[in-house]
């Protein structure tokens, strides 16, 4: 499954499970407000049990993600360089 589609499927699922628990604290006639706190965190709770692999795949698309922008870019390290240097108090140019 592509990363983008893992984040849709995991952020509905969330969405859904908030949203029904939500529905269901007002139709019992429970005030707004804590309604909606109160279903925040049981659909935290149950997705946290119950969602795992849901979690697991969107954590790994995150860490596939991240290593695929490990290049690295000699004008940004000579930039951070000089930058340090500046910092540092030492005004002498870079070799």
């Amino acid at each position: 499954m592509k990363p983008s589609r893992q984040w849709i499927v995991y952020s509905a699922i969330r969405l859904g499970m908030f949203a029904a628990i939500l529905a269901i604290l007002i139709l019992v006639g429970v005030n707004p407000i804590i309604a909606t706190i109160g279903s925040a965190a049981i659909s935290f709770c149950l997705s946290y049990i119950f969602l795992t692999k849901q979690r697991d795949a969107v954590a790994r698309s995150v860490v596939t993600i991240r290593s695929k922008k490990t290049t690295t870019d000699l004008d940004n390290d000579l930039e951070n360089e000089a930058i340090d240097r500046l910092e540092d108090g030492k005004r002498a140019p870079l070799e």
